[in-house]
């Protein structure tokens, strides 16, 4: 069983389509669900240190980390945490690194995490509009959600998204303008730099079509 794990498709390997669901089955058999379930951009943040600190690691050796961890066959409680956190994950694998040295395995090498770059270039298109629409209902903000300017350039590419782009850069002048004046004042005048620039003015218009496309979606979902 071990062996056959430590020969499975590396972690670093895996697309992270297969290593989310490699967590979601692992969250169903600790038990975890409702509110307590990672929400997609947490996931992310999961997958990326898996595949930066864990790079022997196999995808089967994570579902058997987290098989493990159901059955209570590692040395950690899996009822300490209310939910899986990032912390929560390393304190099982570190688990897992200790009962697979016991028998007699190789250690798991960590190494230096991947860039964001590196993370986004994995992805595929579907994969970033996804990541870009869950962070943007979960932080209920349009100027900080995960990889919005890609899914931007995706979704405008394919034609989903229209827009007159007066009406966009007046919005979101209005928008940025409100942003300014809740500042604190020592933080405005470096604000006001950045609204005139061109380039930056045309990003934060590009995440703002980007924001009334999924809203539009929501409403119709």
């Amino acid at each position: 069983m071990l062996q056959t794990a430590r020969n499975s498709i590396k972690l670093k390997d895996a697309s992270v389509v297969d290593v989310i669901k490699i967590m979601d089955r692992g969250f169903l058999m600790l038990g975890i669900k409702g509110d307590r379930l990672p929400e997609q951009p947490e996931k992310m943040l999961m997958w990326q240190e898996l595949t930066g600190r864990y790079v022997n690691m196999g995808l089967s050796e994570l579902d058997l980390a987290f098989t493990l961890a159901a059955r209570g066959e590692l040395d950690f409680n899996a009822q300490t945490f209310q939910n899986f956190s990032i912390m929560y994950m390393h304190t099982m694998i570190s688990a897992y690194m200790r009962w697979a040295s016991r028998h007699h395995t190789n250690e798991i090498i960590e190494t230096k995490q991947p860039t964001m770059a590196q993370i986004e270039d994995k992805l595929t298109d579907d994969d970033v509009i996804k990541i870009a629409f869950d962070s943007y209902k979960k932080l209920k903000d349009w100027r900080s959600m995960m990889f919005g300017l890609r899914a931007f350039q995706i979704l405008y590419n394919q034609n989903k998204i229209v827009f007159d782009a007066n009406d966009v850069y007046h919005d979101t002048l209005n928008a940025l303008t409100n942003h300014l004046f809740s500042l604190p004042s020592y933080q405005r005048n470096d604000f006001r730099k950045q609204m005139k620039s061109d380039d930056f003015m045309e990003n934060e218009c590009r995440k703002r079509a980007l924001a009334k496309y999924f809203d539009t979606i929501e409403k119709m979902s």
